[in-house]
Protein backbone atom coordinates (compact mmCIF):
# COMPACT_ATOMS: atom_id res chain seq x y z
CA UNK A 1 0.00 0.00 0.00
CA UNK A 2 1.38 3.35 -1.49
CA UNK A 3 2.11 6.64 0.64
CA UNK A 4 -0.29 7.97 -2.65
CA UNK A 5 -3.05 5.65 -1.65
CA UNK A 6 -3.34 5.69 1.70
CA UNK A 7 -2.79 9.36 2.27
CA UNK A 8 -4.40 11.10 -0.65
CA UNK A 9 -5.10 14.59 0.72
CA UNK A 10 -1.64 14.91 2.03
CA UNK A 11 -0.22 13.55 -1.19
CA UNK A 12 -3.07 15.68 -3.57
CA UNK A 13 -2.09 18.61 -1.68
CA UNK A 14 1.92 18.00 -2.30
CA UNK A 15 1.20 17.46 -5.72
CA UNK A 16 -0.92 20.83 -6.27
CA UNK A 17 2.10 23.19 -4.19
CA UNK A 18 4.58 21.55 -5.98
CA UNK A 19 2.85 22.36 -9.91
CA UNK A 20 2.68 25.89 -7.93
CA UNK A 21 6.15 26.33 -7.02
CA UNK A 22 6.86 25.16 -10.10
CA UNK A 23 4.96 28.02 -12.31
CA UNK A 24 6.02 30.59 -9.43
CA UNK A 25 9.56 30.69 -11.23
CA UNK A 26 7.72 31.30 -14.85
CA UNK A 27 8.23 35.22 -13.21
CA UNK A 28 11.79 34.82 -12.11
CA UNK A 29 12.80 33.66 -15.16
CA UNK A 30 10.98 35.99 -17.46
CA UNK A 31 13.48 38.57 -15.70
CA UNK A 32 16.29 36.70 -15.60
CA UNK A 33 16.08 35.88 -19.45
CA UNK A 34 14.99 39.12 -20.73
CA UNK A 35 18.67 39.94 -21.93
CA UNK A 36 19.62 36.69 -23.62
CA UNK A 37 16.43 35.53 -25.31
CA UNK A 38 13.66 38.38 -27.17
CA UNK A 39 10.12 37.27 -25.54
CA UNK A 40 8.56 35.90 -28.76
CA UNK A 41 11.61 34.08 -29.41
CA UNK A 42 11.35 32.49 -25.56
CA UNK A 43 7.67 31.97 -25.49
CA UNK A 44 8.17 29.81 -28.85
CA UNK A 45 11.23 28.03 -27.27
CA UNK A 46 9.43 27.29 -24.33
CA UNK A 47 5.63 25.64 -25.96
CA UNK A 48 7.59 24.56 -28.62
CA UNK A 49 9.83 22.36 -26.84
CA UNK A 50 6.50 21.29 -24.90
CA UNK A 51 5.11 20.47 -28.01
CA UNK A 52 7.84 18.30 -28.77
CA UNK A 53 7.42 16.31 -25.07
CA UNK A 54 4.13 16.22 -25.06
CA UNK A 55 3.77 14.28 -28.85
CA UNK A 56 4.18 10.57 -28.14
CA UNK A 57 1.78 11.14 -25.42
CA UNK A 58 -1.07 12.79 -26.82
CA UNK A 59 -0.64 12.20 -30.66
CA UNK A 60 -2.56 9.03 -30.56
CA UNK A 61 -5.48 10.99 -29.40
CA UNK A 62 -5.16 13.90 -31.47
CA UNK A 63 -5.18 11.51 -34.96
CA UNK A 64 -8.20 9.74 -33.33
CA UNK A 65 -10.25 13.15 -32.96
CA UNK A 66 -9.09 14.68 -36.06
CA UNK A 67 -12.33 15.10 -37.92
CA UNK A 68 -13.53 16.78 -34.04
CA UNK A 69 -10.42 19.23 -34.36
CA UNK A 70 -11.04 19.83 -38.24
CA UNK A 71 -14.92 20.98 -37.60
CA UNK A 72 -14.22 23.07 -34.73
CA UNK A 73 -10.58 24.79 -36.08
CA UNK A 74 -11.57 27.92 -35.43
CA UNK A 75 -12.35 27.31 -31.46
CA UNK A 76 -8.71 25.93 -31.36
CA UNK A 77 -7.18 28.35 -33.45
CA UNK A 78 -8.73 31.42 -31.04
CA UNK A 79 -8.09 29.25 -27.50
CA UNK A 80 -4.21 28.79 -28.92
CA UNK A 81 -4.06 32.81 -29.49
CA UNK A 82 -4.92 33.56 -26.37
CA UNK A 83 -3.51 30.62 -24.18
CA UNK A 84 -0.60 29.94 -25.54
CA UNK A 85 0.75 32.60 -27.99
CA UNK A 86 -0.23 35.73 -26.80
CA UNK A 87 -0.43 34.58 -22.38
CA UNK A 88 2.90 33.70 -21.84
CA UNK A 89 4.65 36.26 -24.81
CA UNK A 90 3.07 39.30 -22.88
CA UNK A 91 4.18 37.82 -19.71
CA UNK A 92 7.89 37.48 -21.10
CA UNK A 93 7.59 40.94 -23.02
CA UNK A 94 6.50 42.20 -19.48
CA UNK A 95 9.52 40.90 -17.61
CA UNK A 96 11.97 43.35 -19.57
CA UNK A 97 10.36 46.14 -17.63
CA UNK A 98 8.45 45.01 -14.65
CA UNK A 99 9.56 43.08 -11.19
CA UNK A 100 9.16 39.29 -11.07
CA UNK A 101 6.58 40.09 -7.76
CA UNK A 102 4.57 42.51 -9.70
CA UNK A 103 3.84 39.82 -12.62
CA UNK A 104 3.25 36.79 -10.29
CA UNK A 105 0.39 39.30 -8.44
CA UNK A 106 -0.91 40.28 -11.29
CA UNK A 107 -1.51 37.44 -13.27
CA UNK A 108 -2.83 35.93 -10.45
CA UNK A 109 -5.98 37.86 -10.56
CA UNK A 110 -6.92 36.08 -13.59
CA UNK A 111 -9.47 34.37 -11.99
CA UNK A 112 -11.32 37.44 -11.19
CA UNK A 113 -10.83 38.46 -14.91
CA UNK A 114 -12.55 34.96 -15.55
CA UNK A 115 -15.23 35.68 -13.74
CA UNK A 116 -15.88 39.16 -15.29
CA UNK A 117 -16.03 37.01 -18.13
CA UNK A 118 -18.53 34.14 -17.87
CA UNK A 119 -20.83 37.50 -17.19
CA UNK A 120 -20.54 38.67 -20.57
CA UNK A 121 -20.73 35.38 -21.68
CA UNK A 122 -23.92 34.47 -19.51
CA UNK A 123 -22.13 31.57 -18.06
CA UNK A 124 -22.95 33.18 -14.44
CA UNK A 125 -24.68 35.44 -12.45
CA UNK A 126 -23.44 38.47 -10.95
CA UNK A 127 -23.77 38.77 -7.18
CA UNK A 128 -22.59 41.10 -4.15
CA UNK A 129 -19.91 38.87 -3.62
CA UNK A 130 -18.28 38.29 -7.08
CA UNK A 131 -19.38 42.12 -7.04
CA UNK A 132 -16.99 42.68 -4.14
CA UNK A 133 -14.57 40.19 -5.55
CA UNK A 134 -14.00 41.84 -8.81
CA UNK A 135 -13.48 45.53 -7.31
CA UNK A 136 -10.88 44.39 -4.55
CA UNK A 137 -8.85 42.40 -7.13
CA UNK A 138 -8.88 45.55 -9.48
CA UNK A 139 -8.50 48.13 -6.63
CA UNK A 140 -4.98 45.99 -5.62
CA UNK A 141 -4.19 45.76 -9.48
CA UNK A 142 -4.39 49.19 -9.72
CA UNK A 143 -2.10 50.14 -6.44
CA UNK A 144 0.61 48.15 -7.64
CA UNK A 145 0.27 49.61 -11.03
CA UNK A 146 0.88 53.37 -9.62
CA UNK A 147 3.19 52.15 -6.71
CA UNK A 148 1.67 53.46 -4.42
CA UNK A 149 0.98 56.61 -5.86
CA UNK A 150 -2.42 58.41 -6.66
CA UNK A 151 -1.19 61.20 -8.82
CA UNK A 152 0.54 58.42 -10.73
CA UNK A 153 -2.81 57.04 -12.09
CA UNK A 154 -4.32 60.45 -12.55
CA UNK A 155 -1.16 61.58 -14.83
CA UNK A 156 -1.21 57.77 -16.58
CA UNK A 157 2.16 57.16 -15.23
CA UNK A 158 2.44 53.62 -14.60
CA UNK A 159 4.79 50.54 -16.11
CA UNK A 160 4.33 49.67 -19.12
CA UNK A 161 5.30 45.92 -17.90
CA UNK A 162 2.29 46.09 -15.69
CA UNK A 163 -0.34 46.91 -17.95
CA UNK A 164 1.43 43.78 -20.37
CA UNK A 165 0.78 41.73 -17.13
CA UNK A 166 -2.74 42.11 -16.89
CA UNK A 167 -3.48 42.10 -20.56
CA UNK A 168 -1.86 38.35 -20.58
CA UNK A 169 -3.88 37.97 -17.06
CA UNK A 170 -7.21 38.33 -19.37
CA UNK A 171 -5.90 36.38 -22.68
CA UNK A 172 -5.61 33.45 -19.79
CA UNK A 173 -8.97 34.24 -18.13
CA UNK A 174 -10.41 34.14 -21.81
CA UNK A 175 -8.63 30.54 -22.26
CA UNK A 176 -10.52 29.46 -18.88
CA UNK A 177 -13.45 30.54 -20.47
CA UNK A 178 -12.74 28.08 -23.93
CA UNK A 179 -12.05 25.40 -22.12
CA UNK A 180 -15.11 24.75 -20.59
CA UNK A 181 -15.88 24.45 -24.05
CA UNK A 182 -13.33 21.53 -24.75
CA UNK A 183 -14.28 19.10 -27.15
CA UNK A 184 -15.27 15.41 -24.78
CA UNK A 185 -13.12 13.38 -28.03
CA UNK A 186 -9.84 14.62 -26.68
CA UNK A 187 -7.88 13.51 -23.50
CA UNK A 188 -6.25 16.00 -21.36
CA UNK A 189 -3.22 15.55 -22.81
CA UNK A 190 -4.56 15.11 -25.87
CA UNK A 191 -6.29 18.72 -25.85
CA UNK A 192 -3.12 20.13 -24.56
CA UNK A 193 -1.40 19.58 -26.94
CA UNK A 194 -3.80 20.73 -29.49
CA UNK A 195 -3.98 24.00 -28.28
CA UNK A 196 -0.19 24.17 -28.13
CA UNK A 197 0.24 23.36 -31.29
CA UNK A 198 -1.96 25.78 -32.74
CA UNK A 199 0.03 28.34 -30.56
CA UNK A 200 3.53 27.36 -31.59
CA UNK A 201 1.91 28.16 -35.50
CA UNK A 202 0.96 31.32 -35.13
CA UNK A 203 4.36 32.05 -32.94
CA UNK A 204 6.39 31.07 -35.90
CA UNK A 205 5.80 34.08 -38.47
CA UNK A 206 6.09 36.86 -34.93
CA UNK A 207 9.07 35.67 -34.05
CA UNK A 208 10.48 35.62 -37.53
CA UNK A 209 9.51 39.37 -37.27
CA UNK A 210 11.13 39.82 -34.44
CA UNK A 211 14.21 37.77 -35.61
CA UNK A 212 14.62 39.66 -38.76
CA UNK A 213 13.89 42.82 -37.01
CA UNK A 214 17.94 42.36 -35.18
CA UNK A 215 17.13 40.38 -31.75
CA UNK A 216 19.13 38.13 -31.11
CA UNK A 217 19.44 34.21 -28.80
CA UNK A 218 22.47 34.71 -26.72
CA UNK A 219 23.09 31.20 -26.42
CA UNK A 220 24.75 29.36 -23.51
CA UNK A 221 24.45 25.82 -21.55
CA UNK A 222 23.02 27.97 -18.85
CA UNK A 223 20.23 28.94 -21.10
CA UNK A 224 19.60 25.76 -22.84
CA UNK A 225 18.25 24.28 -19.45
CA UNK A 226 16.12 26.89 -18.95
CA UNK A 227 14.46 26.73 -22.00
CA UNK A 228 14.39 23.00 -20.92
CA UNK A 229 12.92 23.65 -17.55
CA UNK A 230 10.04 25.81 -18.88
CA UNK A 231 8.94 23.10 -21.95
CA UNK A 232 9.40 20.28 -19.47
CA UNK A 233 9.01 21.62 -15.91
CA UNK A 234 6.31 24.21 -16.26
CA UNK A 235 4.63 23.18 -19.50
CA UNK A 236 4.60 19.47 -18.93
CA UNK A 237 5.51 18.20 -15.43
CA UNK A 238 3.85 20.54 -13.93
CA UNK A 239 0.75 19.72 -15.40
CA UNK A 240 1.13 16.29 -14.62
CA UNK A 241 1.47 16.90 -11.13
CA UNK A 242 -1.35 19.41 -11.31
CA UNK A 243 -3.98 16.77 -12.84
CA UNK A 244 -2.77 14.13 -10.40
CA UNK A 245 -3.36 16.53 -7.39
CA UNK A 246 -7.09 17.12 -9.06
CA UNK A 247 -7.57 13.57 -9.00
CA UNK A 248 -6.86 13.68 -5.17
CA UNK A 249 -8.33 16.64 -3.82
CA UNK A 250 -10.79 18.20 -6.37
CA UNK A 251 -10.26 21.14 -8.50
CA UNK A 252 -11.46 23.83 -5.92
CA UNK A 253 -9.30 22.31 -3.07
CA UNK A 254 -6.22 22.50 -5.48
CA UNK A 255 -6.84 25.76 -7.06
CA UNK A 256 -6.98 27.01 -3.27
CA UNK A 257 -3.22 26.01 -3.29
CA UNK A 258 -2.54 27.96 -6.65
CA UNK A 259 -3.14 31.46 -4.89
CA UNK A 260 -0.63 31.15 -3.05
CA UNK A 261 1.37 31.30 -6.76
CA UNK A 262 2.30 35.30 -5.66
CA UNK A 263 3.30 34.58 -2.68
CA UNK A 264 6.21 31.66 -3.65
CA UNK A 265 6.87 34.43 -6.54
CA UNK A 266 7.77 37.18 -4.24
CA UNK A 267 10.40 34.73 -2.13
CA UNK A 268 12.17 33.26 -5.10
CA UNK A 269 12.23 36.82 -6.40
CA UNK A 270 13.95 37.92 -3.27
CA UNK A 271 16.76 35.53 -3.30
CA UNK A 272 16.93 35.16 -6.59
CA UNK A 273 16.68 38.46 -7.72
CA UNK A 274 17.38 40.59 -4.75
CA UNK A 275 14.18 42.25 -5.38
CA UNK A 276 12.72 43.75 -2.89
CA UNK A 277 9.35 43.81 -1.14
CA UNK A 278 7.33 47.39 -0.81
CA UNK A 279 4.41 48.70 0.52
CA UNK A 280 2.72 49.52 -2.11
CA UNK A 281 3.00 45.63 -3.20
CA UNK A 282 1.80 44.56 0.27
CA UNK A 283 -1.43 46.78 0.04
CA UNK A 284 -2.03 45.64 -3.13
CA UNK A 285 -1.49 41.80 -2.75
CA UNK A 286 -3.92 42.06 -0.04
CA UNK A 287 -6.28 43.81 -2.15
CA UNK A 288 -6.22 41.04 -4.83
CA UNK A 289 -6.03 38.10 -2.77
CA UNK A 290 -8.93 39.03 -0.74
CA UNK A 291 -10.22 39.67 -4.91
CA UNK A 292 -9.07 35.83 -5.24
CA UNK A 293 -10.66 34.62 -2.38
CA UNK A 294 -14.45 35.92 -2.40
CA UNK A 295 -14.25 34.91 -6.21
CA UNK A 296 -13.66 31.85 -5.67
CA UNK A 297 -16.46 28.88 -6.15
CA UNK A 298 -18.68 28.27 -3.03
CA UNK A 299 -19.38 24.56 -4.63
CA UNK A 300 -16.94 22.56 -6.19
CA UNK A 301 -16.24 22.97 -10.03
CA UNK A 302 -16.36 20.94 -12.60
CA UNK A 303 -12.50 19.86 -12.83
CA UNK A 304 -10.83 22.34 -15.01
CA UNK A 305 -7.48 22.33 -15.41
CA UNK A 306 -5.00 25.14 -16.24
CA UNK A 307 -2.21 25.09 -18.89
CA UNK A 308 0.79 27.41 -18.00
Amino acid sequence: MSFFSVRPVLSGSLLALLATIIWSGNFVLARAMAEEVPPLTLSLLRWGTAFVILLPFGARNVWKARRCIASRLGYFIFTGLVGVTLFNSLIYIAGRTTPAMNMALLAASSPVFALLLSWLVKLGRPNLRHGLAVLCALTGALIIIARGDVHALLRLEFSTGDVWTLAGAVCFAAYSILVRWAPRELSPVGYLMTVVGFGVILLVPMVAVELASGAHVAWSPLLALQVLHLGLGMSVVAFLCWNAAIARIGAASASMIYYSLPVLSAVQAMWLLGERLTGAFLVGAAFVLCGILLGRPISRPAGGKPVR
